[in-house]
């Protein structure tokens, strides 16, 4: 029985286990994982993130040119938004978006280092929250 088939006629008896498994639109195959490995992965992914964002906001880093500074925020931004989150870490997420933006604004206008410092406060307040970072 195909997917069109299931569509019409969902509520018979014989597509009742065909019904119970996921399916995905985009016909990209589900993978199902445990908290536990959510959690997981979710701290590896970020605390790279962040330190991505840290090594943006080093001074003795040096661009060729801005555009290269903002293609790496831009894909940092790309990662968090595609990063998916557990329960517990959805505060943190909200603020690492918060410092983020900050990065964002740094990248894009002059930055005096008092700004560059507030930015580093934040994002070691987060890593002295999380013991894991």
């Amino acid at each position: 029985m195909g997917y069109q088939e299931l569509i019409t006629d969902p509520v018979t008896k014989e597509n009742i286990t065909v019904l119970s498994a996921t399916v995905s639109v985009d016909d990209e195959p589900v993978v199902l994982v445990s908290p536990a490995e959510l959690i997981n992965t979710y701290q590896e992914d970020i605390a790279l993130m962040v330190s991505e964002l840290e090594s943006i906001l080093d001074q003795q880093k040096t661009y060729l040119v801005d555009s290269e500074r903002i293609k790496e925020i831009t894909e940092i931004e790309q990662k968090l938004m595609n990063t998916k989150v557990p329960e517990i870490y959805r505060d943190l997420h909200l603020k690492i978006f918060g410092i983020m933006h900050s990065v964002k604004q740094f990248a894009t206008q002059e930055s005096d280092q008092q700004n560059i410092s507030d930015i580093q406060s934040k994002i070691l307040t987060i890593k002295n929250q999380y013991a894991w970072f």
